[in-house]
C-alpha cells in the first residue's frame, strides 16, 4: 500500500514539474520572438561575402542578430580545415552598426590591421581576415533591401 501512495505522489509532482518547465519554455519562446520581430523592424541587415577560402568563394551569408563564426559545427558560421579556433569569432549586429568580437587566443584582421581579444566596430565594406578565411562585411539599409 505504501509503493502505491508514494508513486501517486511521486507522478503528480513529476507532472507539476513537467508542467513548470513546459510553461517556462513557452514563456522563452514567447520572449525570443518578440526579439525576432523587433529585430526584424530594426534599421539595418548584414551579410558577409567570403573571397577565401577557395570553396566558400563569393558565398554570401545573410547575418543574424549573433554570428558565432569558427570551425566547431555549434558555429553559425561553421569553417573546417582553415586553421580556425573552434570559436574563433563572434559578429553581432546592434541596432545602428555591428562589431567584430575576437575570441580569446585568435586574431584578426580588419582592413589590414591586426586585431586580438576585443571588440572592434565593422563598416560597410570592411575585408576581415581570420587566418585563412577573408570575407567582405555588407550592411544597407532595410529600405535599400526592399527598393
Amino acid at each position: 500500500m505504501t509503493v502505491a501512495s508514494i508513486m501517486r505522489y511521486f507522478f503528480v509532482l513529476a507532472m507539476v514539474y513537467i508542467m513548470i518547465r513546459i510553461t517556462i519554455q513557452s514563456v522563452k519562446e514567447y520572449i525570443s520572438i518578440r526579439r525576432a520581430k523587433y529585430w526584424v523592424e530594426g534599421v539595418f541587415s548584414a551579410t558577409v561575402k567570403f573571397t577565401a577560402p577557395q570553396e566558400f568563394a563569393e558565398t554570401v551569408f545573410e547575418l543574424e542578430k549573433k554570428n558565432t563564426i569558427g570551425s566547431s559545427k555549434r558555429c553559425e558560421i561553421y569553417i573546417d580545415g582553415c586553421k580556425l579556433k573552434k570559436k574563433h569569432a563572434v559578429i553581432v549586429q546592434k541596432k545602428h552598426g555591428a562589431y567584430l568580437e575576437v575570441l580569446s587566443n585568435a586574431k584578426a584582421k580588419i582592413n589590414g590591421e591586426t586585431f586580438q581579444m576585443g571588440k572592434y566596430p565593422l563598416s560597410d565594406g570592411d575585408v576581415v581576415k581570420l587566418n585563412e578565411v577573408v570575407f567582405v562585411f555588407n550592411t544597407r539599409l532595410k529600405e535599400e533591401n526592399d527598393a
